[in-house]
């Protein structure tokens, strides 16, 4: 059955693709992970939107697995236009939601950086405002503003608030995202601003909250 699957994937038909790619999300312990996702990262990246949207559902419950995982993103950089480069950011965000643990390993991964490289490209303004989109979507999960401190991402945020050149719907995308993830930050604020009340703790709280400005 699987063989069928895989001719299906590679199929002209987008219909028949598209029910590929959901017939593979069913079968994924009884498929062979490492022939499956370049054809389904093909499907991503190529197909039209149904069959973009299947191919990326498929691949997120691919990552579910912990082989699956191991596959899907040492392999997801794909060159390809800038719709694809889109579709592939789009399911990149998709795999960073699932979990914190898959989080974790796109963190680990270094594949955000992919995010960054598509925000410090002013090439294109209209791919740079759906990858702005993107990461806005990004800031909307949970365990998000964890890993994302690791990145270079708040700091581009604010370049592209700066810069006065830029495009005003993305400055204005780009205040809207930073306040977003900034927001997650206040329960640590917070939690500094009551160890004031402890005498041992107090000056190394006003000299944590001076490091932030």
């Amino acid at each position: 059955f699987q063989a069928f699957v895989l001719v299906g994937l590679v199929a002209d038909s987008q219909k028949v693709r598209r029910l590929a790619c959901i017939a593979i999300s069913s079968l994924l312990e009884n498929v062979q992970l490492v022939l499956v996702y370049p054809l389904l990262l093909s499907c991503c990246i190529d197909g039209d939107e149904q069959v973009a949207a299947a191919s990326s559902e498929a691949i997120r419950n691919l990552a579910g697995y912990e082989e699956g995982l191991g596959i899907v993103l040492p392999n997801i950089a794909e060159k390809c236009s800038s719709l694809g480069r889109v579709r592939v950011l789009a399911l990149i965000v998709r795999l960073f939601s699932a979990s914190r643990s898959v989080a974790s390993e796109v963190s680990r991964s270094g594949i955000l950086s992919l995010l960054e490289a598509e925000v410090r490209n002013t090439n294109d303004t209209l791919v740079t405002l759906s990858v702005l989109e993107l990461i806005y979507e990004l800031a909307e999960v949970e365990h998000s503003a964890e890993f994302v401190s690791k990145t270079s991402l708040l700091q581009l945020l604010s370049s592209v608030i700066s810069n006065d050149a830029a495009d005003s719907i993305l400055r204005s995308r780009a205040m809207m995202i930073a306040g977003r993830f900034l927001s997650k930050f206040r329960s640590v604020l917070s939690a500094i601003d009551r160890r004031f009340q402890a005498a041992d703790e107090c000056e190394c709280a006003l000299e944590a909250l001076g490091q932030i400005g």
